[in-house]
């Protein structure tokens, strides 16, 4: 219902406190925001930031016995009757901004707020009093994330229970005199509390960057310069590319982070690309069709040049509409299919008068698609003779033909295809001659280098945050640069001295996270099989086998317990698993697979292979977790 006529509450008159609210930067905020019109940024910016900001403000006001008065634009302007229900609503609702976030493309949304208590009557749902006129100004003068009161409000709240008061300064308000102006916060609360005695002033500022089950966003992505050229090299000269890399080791962010950004400072290219993103995880479905898989590609490409402004370019092309068109193709046939889907990309192409940069994300689901579709159809035989092409479930033709697409000359030049793989894909490619990825440039990603990942240690908060002498080598050294498990650890980290009130890392604090994530048993499961999976296809499908490539990590570890920087000759493993009856061969073929994707370091003294784990916070978890007992007995 509009608010000119919803039923309203009268506003309070007489000595109220005032409540200003602001978003901090809202200019520069909009203009970050995707799009390339000021409508499109500005409509991204109210769906994705005012509303839910919206949203947390009136429901705190709500909660609160608060009345709305109006908008202010970027905030809002309410009035209470009551004194320290204004102060705890205030500060309720800066702190349901730092525990729920809302994330923007310059860091976690921020707001202040200034309160003023004083005479003023309202006059047509509004008020125009001296009161209303100093609790916008005192809103001016707060710090991002805090709560400014004047020292009326001061002098009313100063017994409320629960709260610490603290003097912020005299500033000059705009057409009043200097003013003495407080800060209030809750007793306790490290974002805010006296910040004179214990902390740094930044502290209030930090906003923790670290997001491990997210992409790498632009204060986190780090190195990476090599396969970055490479990726625009490929671009550039239509060669089709394949990143491969384990679970978590950045390649999604390699593409949307690295990529965009270098593509964004070289003009020319990046007036020549557009980037079009396909996840196979979002296909869903028990099975998955060949439809399903086409629909994702045009549907994200309609959107991408919609996005340009480039739709009217591609409306009369019939071939979006008629790719589905039964009538065209006969049952069985998969050929004619994709020669009308090939000349749909290529129109698709010359209408933008652009290359398409094809990013099929998580490709690996391939397998699970195609093993899953088999086993449905020997369930339920069902011959693809009967059935039109757009209806047979993803299969090995399927990927056949979408080879043929790659090799075809002219679209070649028009578009060009990038996956993300995970190490085993390369195998099972191999094993049901797949044929793809052997169309395609491999690039490999591993940990990162030092210096990579020192600076996404220190970085991200540099000027906010400083670490004891030593800790950045130590957790450097203690995670071998994987970019997940840093994240994870400085994710723990930096929530822990945000909520303690100081800006300083310690030594203490790293031992204390690692200490949890050695000891503790089902709690960090999850995050350590990020760092021991996907090396093989057997390890993927088979449960005996993932369980044999785990009891040989922790073999490794628990023979190399007592030896010089973890190292275990290779006779002591081989002779290990002869006795458990696994021929050497098996073993062979494992440990190959673990060093090459790095899981498993070796290194050669006099001739002799030598192998470790490569991560030392993971062959301290196989160690006191004492799995060697798991899978030895």
């Amino acid at each position: 219902m509009p608010e000119s006529t919803e039923f309203r509450t009268p506003l309070p008159e007489g000595l109220i406190t005032v409540l200003f609210t602001d978003i901090v930067d809202s200019s520069r905020l909009k203009n970050s925001m995707e799009g390339d019109t000021a409508a499109r940024r500005d409509a991204k910016f109210r769906s994705q930031i005012k509303e839910p900001h919206d949203k947390i403000i009136l429901d705190c006001i709500k909660e609160s016995r608060g009345h709305k008065v109006k908008s202010t634009g970027d905030g809002y302007l309410f009035t209470f009757t009551d004194a320290e229900e204004a102060v705890l609503c205030a500060l309720k609702i800066q702190n349901v901004f730092r525990v729920n976030a809302v994330n923007t493309p310059l860091g976690p949304l921020q707001i202040r707020i200034g309160l003023h208590t004083g005479i003023a009557s309202p006059t047509d749902d509004d008020y125009v009093a001296s009161a209303v006129d100093k609790a916008a100004q005192i809103q001016s003068q707060a710090t991002p994330g805090e709560v400014f009161v004047s020292h009326e409000t001061c002098a009313l709240v100063e017994r409320l229970k629960g709260v610490e008061i603290e003097e912020a300064g005299v500033f000059d308000l705009k057409g009043l005199d200097s003013q003495k102006l407080y800060r209030v916060s809750r007793s306790g609360d490290a974002q805010s509390a006296n910040l004179s005695t214990f902390r740094s002033p930044v502290v209030s500022e930090i906003q923790n960057p670290y997001e491990f089950a997210l992409t790498a966003n632009t204060k986190t992505f780090k190195g990476r310069e090599l396969e970055i050229q490479e990726l625009l090299e490929s671009i550039a000269t239509g060669t089709h590319t394949a990143v491969f890399g384990l679970q978590r080791m950045g390649k999604t962010s390699l593409i949307e982070e690295g990529l965009r950004k270098e593509l964004e400072s070289r003009s020319e290219l990046n007036n020549s690309v557009f980037v079009v993103k396909i996840d196979m995880q979002r296909l869903g479905g028990a099975q998955v069709m060949y439809r399903d898989f086409v629909y994702a590609i045009i549907e994200g490409l309609v959107e991408k040049i919609s996005s340009l402004g480039l739709g009217r370019n591609v409306q009369n092309l019939r071939r979006t509409h008629d790719i589905f068109n039964p009538g065209q193709y006969q049952r069985g046939d998969r050929t004619e299919f994709f020669s009308v889907f090939a000349k749909l990309l290529s129109g698709l192409s010359d209408a933008t008068h652009r290359r398409t940069v094809l990013f099929i994300d998580e490709f690996s689901e391939v397998r699970k698609v195609i093993e899953r579709n088999k086993s449905a159809l020997h369930n339920n035989p069902s011959p693809t003779s009967k059935l039109l092409p757009h209806d047979m479930y993803i299969d090995v033709p399927f990927i056949h033909h979408l080879s043929s697409l790659l090799k075809d000359p002219q679209l070649k030049k028009q578009i060009t295809f990038i996956v993300t793989v995970r190490p085993f894909i390369s195998e099972y490619d191999e094993r049901e001659g797949l044929q793809l990825l052997k169309l395609m440039k491999p690039i490999t990603l591993y940990h990162l280098d030092e210096k990579a990942a020192k600076q996404l240690i220190t970085e991200p908060l540099s000027g906010q945050v400083t670490y004891d002498r030593g800790t950045v080598d130590y957790l450097y050294w203690l995670t071998a640069g994987h970019p997940y498990l840093l994240q994870f650890i400085l994710k723990l980290i930096i929530d822990k001295i945000i909520r303690e009130g100081r800006s300083r890392v310690t030594s203490q604090d790293i031992k204390a996270v690692e200490e949890r994530m050695v000891t503790e048993g089902p709690a960090f499961d999850a995050p350590f099989a990020v760092l021991i999976s996907d090396y093989s296809v057997d390890e993927v499908t088979h449960p005996k086998e993932s369980l044999l490539g785990k009891g040989l990590l922790a073999l490794i570890t628990y023979l190399g317990r007592d030896q010089e920087e973890a190292w275990v000759l290779s006779h002591e493993i081989f002779d290990t698993l002869e006795r458990y009856k696994i021929p050497m061969g098996k073993t062979s073929s494992l440990l190959s697979q673990l060093t090459r994707t790095k899981i498993v370091e070796e290194a050669s003294v006099e001739g002799t292979l030598k192998y470790r784990l490569s991560i030392p916070l993971l062959r301290q978890r196989f160690l006191r977790q004492n799995l060697y007992l798991k899978y030895f007995r």
